[in-house]
């Protein structure tokens, strides 16, 4: 399983992938755009937004299962 720190790290990668913008994101998954920003820098995030991130991610196979 990957940790907050890497999923955080992979953000950037998905944004690129959906060709869609941090705002968006946020929206997607119900976060603020500095959370955002700040998992990108590797800050800690909550499980609930950690659960969320994940699932989108795998949907787009940039994690595995």
């Amino acid at each position: 399983m990957i940790s907050k720190e890497e999923l955080g790290k992979n953000i950037i990668n998905y944004l690129i992938e959906k060709d869609i913008k941090v705002d968006d994101l946020a929206q997607q998954i119900g976060a603020s755009k500095q959370s955002i920003y700040r998992w990108m820098n590797g800050k800690p995030m909550t499980n609930i937004y950690y659960a969320k991130l994940c699932k989108l991610m795998e949907e787009c196979n940039l994690i595995s299962k």
